[in-house]
């Protein structure tokens, strides 16, 4: 399903070095590259469109583009010990399953209202279906920033208006617990 909102665009400012050995100038002319981006479909109602991802952090201002997003393992979402830069578009009435990444998540809402619906307490999966009841539901308008830290949680649109957001996402090690004495780690994981 494609959405009404314009194909966001993406203006990447480098440094421009060609020629700087030849003069005596000490600062390098700057390029911007503008280009215009084509979300694409990561769920039903869903479409996606990468910024940028990189492998590690500190990055490198003298690499490319970094990774291409079929470079991203898993679920496309994160980069171990990296970062994934992205918008999502969710249609109206659209929801993704709960789940979970390890990592630190920074989602900006640009358009409309999400809902970010989260499971209150601890709850058991079996067959790959939460047994967690009702969730919390929170909204986050224009403007606001959600910062998750590798908890489960689903994002949704209850509008009838598309949502835009931007997905700041970095690697993180993932949330230990202790389970029947035993120590788990909460990696990523989706249900249903």
């Amino acid at each position: 399903m494609s959405s009404p909102l314009p194909n966001p665009r993406r203006l990447r400012v480098s440094n421009h070095v060609e020629g700087m050995a030849a003069a005596h100038q000490t600062e390098p002319g700057v390029n911007v590259l503008v280009d215009t981006l084509d979300p694409v479909p990561v769920r039903p109602q869903m479409n996606r469109a990468l910024i940028a991802a990189h492998t590690a952090i500190p990055t490198s201002n003298s690499e490319d583009d970094g990774p291409k997003p079929d470079a991203i393992p898993g679920s496309g979402i994160v980069v171990p010990g990296g970062a994934n830069i992205y918008y999502l578009d969710l249609a109206p009435h659209s929801e993704s399953p709960m789940h979970r990444t390890p990592s630190t998540d920074y989602v900006i809402v640009l358009n409309g209202e999400l809902t970010v619906a989260t499971p209150p307490a601890a709850f058991d999966v079996v067959d790959g279906r939460g047994s967690y009841g009702k969730v919390e539901e929170t909204v986050a308008r224009a403007g606001d920033v959600v910062i998750q830290r590798g908890c489960m949680h689903a994002l949704a649109n209850r509008t009838g208006d598309w949502v835009r957001l931007i997905g700041i996402v970095l690697g993180a090690e993932p949330v230990k617990v202790e389970v029947a004495g035993e120590k788990r780690e909460l990696g990523e994981a989706w249900l249903q």
